[in-house]
């Protein structure tokens, strides 16, 4: 969970958030123009047979960001797959609990 350029910029919307699996996917939701918020970057999915579980993921970062940024709605934008569906169920589950609103979006980076 890492920042990238894109979040430096000060027209950025602080209460949104966007968690994605790739930094590719970034760059896709960047050029689609249709988002304004913040980024967080998972660096993957879940995947407890290859020992990925929400701890690997930075989940745990990701949930002190919720509460710090005082974030209003979180954009699941992780891959539309079995794993990706699960991380973002785990994810919206953490909005919940921190007032969040999850929004669950789909779309292809290729």
């Amino acid at each position: 969970g890492a920042y990238c350029g894109f979040c430096t910029s000060n027209r950025r919307d602080d209460t949104k958030l966007c968690v994605v699996e790739t930094p590719a996917d970034v760059i896709a939701i960047e050029h689609s123009g249709a988002y304004s918020g913040r980024y967080f970057v998972l660096m993957g999915h879940l995947s407890p047979i290859d020992g990925i579980g929400p701890k690997e993921l930075g989940l745990d970062l990701l949930e002190e960001q919720l509460k710090e940024r005082e974030v209003s709605e979180v954009v699941l934008a992780t891959s539309v797959t079995v794993e990706g569906d699960a991380t973002a169920n785990i994810i919206a589950s953490m909005a919940q609990r921190s007032g969040a609103h999850a929004t669950r979006i789909r779309f292809h980076a290729h």
